[in-house]
């Protein structure tokens, strides 16, 4: 399943990575990512992730809260968009 998550974090090298880390260590791979605003050192950012079906979102919650400097203000699955179909020669 996509989510999508959303994180505010202080706008300096290796914050990205550092959510990057935490959301694979939880289980997620990261499928894409946007800066939306970057202001007074500070950056805000989405992230769609694709999530395992069946896995437990505390371990999600969990990751997140360990993370000095950055929040996230929600969560939820993006708009559906269906996937390129893939042709074999």
């Amino acid at each position: 399943m996509l989510l999508r998550i959303r994180v505010r974090l202080p706008d300096r090298p290796g914050s990205l990575g550092q959510v990057a880390r935490t959301l694979g260590a939880a289980g997620a791979d990261v499928v894409q990512m946007a800066v939306l605003e970057r202001d007074n050192g500070r950056a805000m950012d989405d992230f769609t992730v694709a999530w395992p079906t069946g896995a437990d979102f505390e371990r999600l919650a969990g990751g997140s809260a360990r993370c000095r400097g950055w929040r996230s203000s929600g969560s939820g699955r993006p708009p559906s968009r269906r996937a390129p179909s893939r042709t074999r020669p």
